[in-house]
């Protein structure tokens, strides 16, 4: 019989998986007692933190091994693939070359040269590796959180994708004009305000469709 879990922060569905001895997040995704949490959140990488995922129970495993014979068996099912992207860096790249970068989750790492814009790089991942590290010319260090953005029609996921994109801005030094009067305007607006400033977009300071469809667009997901 299933039992629920609670999504907390940092739990995604292959560390789930791995944890509850399932092998695959496809097998909790795909369970039947979670048919309402997938018409809820399009994609198993969107959960958020505060929804329940039903955890079907673990499968048992049969092996026939012949007596007097040495068997090895291998676990399969416990990585995954941490993709990163990044943008931003093409002029900075035109004058000035190749940018050394080194992506770090858990035991894994990759070091390399960012030559274009919108560099994709992977690195294998386990599945209960829950943040990563990218550091850029051996300085400018980031942290990600790995499980932890969430739906983009949500103000917590669109916010993420805004400050991952580079959106985030100090409301003081947003353009008055872009104001109604002196009102104040709270981040998140500001922030909605820059992308569709940049993106050509009615600069309402709102995630409507059109908005959130280029949001979308502009992450990958």
């Amino acid at each position: 019989m299933p039992r629920s879990h609670v999504i907390a922060a940092g739990d995604w569905l292959g560390g789930l998986a791995e944890r509850y001895g399932l092998g695959h997040w496809s097998h909790v995704w795909n369970h039947p007692a979670n048919s309402e949490l997938r018409q809820r959140r399009a994609s198993p990488d969107l959960l958020m933190v505060g929804d329940i995922v039903q955890i079907p129970d673990a499968p048992p495993t049969e092996v026939e091994v012949p007596a007097g014979r040495r068997a090895v068996f291998v676990v399969s099912g416990t990585h995954a693939v941490l993709r990163v992207r990044v943008s931003g860096l093409a002029r900075f790249v035109e004058f000035f070359g190749p940018v050394p970068f080194e992506l770090t989750a858990g035991d894994a790492a990759m070091r390399g040269e960012i030559t274009t814009d919108d560099f994709l790089i992977e690195l294998p991942l386990h599945v209960t590796v829950q943040a990563a590290s990218l550091v850029l010319m051996g300085t400018r260090r980031f942290e990600l959180e790995i499980g932890g953005l969430g739906p983009a029609d949500e103000q917590r996921g669109a916010m993420a994708r805004l400050e991952s994109l580079g959106f985030t801005v100090d409301v003081d030094d947003y353009p008055p004009n872009a104001r109604k009067g002196q009102q104040a305007i709270d981040p998140s607006s500001a922030a909605l305000l820059a992308f569709q400033t940049r993106t050509g977009l009615d600069p309402s300071g709102r995630l409507d469709d059109e908005t959130l469809r280029a949001l979308v667009r502009m992450y990958g997901s």
